[in-house]
């Protein structure tokens, strides 16, 4: 039997000033802290059967003590199977830049002061196999999170490089997915290795799926000797989709959505009553034309006319954001009544 205890302590402290001269952002002097105390102990019985046990107390300088644990197990068998499952639990304190943080200009990040901490629950089972040469393996695995840490838009929302975002916690959220590896050394000083990861990262208060997370990673390892007593690795990973567009089919979709719900065009470019109707309209049309004509509104119209072919909804709000709906025919109306027209 061989047997391990290990203790560690740890302390992180944080500091934070934001230097705003337009006066948005918070710019106090921001302070965090955190205290962790961890104990692990591991045994093995027989060089088959591995037990682990850790447990980790966090002292937090600004929210609730919070005490954490993870279990794991595995065993051997002759053949050279060998299954192992874990469980355990997380605490994450909400960062002083999340809390407080500001990043200006364009695409910008706004801090949330009233941000709790993330805690999860985590639980995997899986199996490995080892041949003469070489192995796999495949896990499973799931993380129940609750009040995760995510950026949601909060202004020009489909712009691209106008986005505002801002930090909030995700009431009930999951993560899960399969983990599959293989390894082979084809000769003594050569290893190959390969794994793929899939993950469904979900937000279970919306049934949609979390937001800048990807569903698929794949890695590839090339490790070789060319001389004794040296290593050289060669090391590769791709990355699936990870953006807020997974949440629409696409981004003319976002778009669509954001400007039924208001977030964008929130200017009403409504007629005036204020002259003649020859001054109103040409008043109007010199507000439309500048709105149409400037560069920064061009990933935006052309976004919403590619969503307009498919919603008519866009069109309709579109009508309505320009005052060629309503507003325009109570102008011409007057206009007859008057004896313009």
């Amino acid at each position: 039997m061989a047997q391990k205890l290990t203790a560690a302590f740890d302390y992180e402290d944080e500091f934070y000033q934001n230097t705003d001269p337009t006066g948005y952002a918070d710019t106090k002097r921001r302070h965090g802290a955190n205290y962790g105390y961890v104990v692990n102990y591991n045994v093995v019985f027989d060089e088959r059967l591995a037990l682990g046990a850790s447990g980790r107390y966090d002292q937090n300088y600004r929210f609730a003590d919070a005490f954490t644990y993870h279990l794991q197990a595995s065993y051997r068998f002759d053949n050279g199977l060998r299954p192992h499952a874990a469980l355990g639990t997380g605490f994450k304190a909400p960062n002083v830049y999340e809390l407080y943080g500001y990043t200006p200009g364009p695409g910008s990040y706004v801090g949330n002061p009233d941000l709790k901490p993330e805690t999860s629950t985590a639980y995997e089972f899986g199996a490995t196999y080892a041949g003469r040469g070489w192995n796999i393996g495949a896990t499973v695995f799931r993380n129940d999170l609750r009040g995760l840490v995510q950026t949601i838009c909060v202004e020009f929302c489909g712009i691209r490089g106008r986005e505002r975002r801002a930090y909030v916690n995700v009431n009930r959220a999951r993560t899960q997915g399969v983990e599959l590896s293989a390894e082979v050394q084809p000769m003594s000083t050569l290893t190959l290795g390969a794994s793929y990861t899939y993950v469904d990262p979900r937000y279970l208060s919306a049934n949609r799926e979390l937001a800048e997370r990807p569903n698929d990673t794949v890695k590839l390892r090339v490790a070789c000797e060319p001389l004794a007593g040296t290593e050289l690795n060669v090391r590769g990973r791709y990355i699936g989709k990870q953006t807020i567009y997974r949440w629409w089919p696409g981004k003319s979709d976002l778009v669509a959505e954001a400007l039924i719900e208001g977030f964008l065009m929130p200017e009403h470019f409504a007629p005036s009553f204020s002259g003649t109707l020859r001054d109103d309209l040409a008043s109007w049309m010199r507000i439309v034309l500048d709105f149409v004509d400037d560069p920064g509104h061009d990933e935006m119209l052309r976004s919403l006319l590619a969503a307009g072919t498919t919603n008519p909804a866009i069109g309709e709000r579109i009508r309505e954001r320009l005052g060629a709906d309503g507003d325009l025919v109570h102008r011409l109306e007057k206009g007859v009544t008057d004896g313009e027209l």
